[in-house]
């Protein structure tokens, strides 16, 4: 899920009017720099262990808190399927 995070981080959202972009963005309220910080306090890293490559994520800063937050809520949202719903009334 932080790989999917992250991609939709760095995601140009679709601007009206344009056909290229993504859906899958991210959209924020008015956040202070402390909150990116932390959404962003992790990289992911290859190790070989036994000759094998091994992806990570390793932190980047000590704080990662809303990194966390906005993980667990995806997981929930996958859980309860709230991802899966559209807007076309049923």
């Amino acid at each position: 899920m932080k790989s999917e995070l992250y991609s939709w981080l760095k995601a140009e959202p679709i601007r009206e009017g344009e056909t290229t972009g993504t859906a899958s963005c991210c959209h924020f309220p008015e956040y202070n720099t402390e909150y990116f910080q932390q959404l962003t306090a992790e990289q992911l890293v290859t190790k070989i262990v036994k000759g094998y490559p091994k992806r990570e994520w390793q932190k980047t800063r000590d704080r990662n808190e809303a990194l966390d937050c906005r993980i667990y809520a995806r997981a929930a949202a996958i859980a309860l399927g709230i991802d899966r719903r559209t807007d076309a009334k049923e």
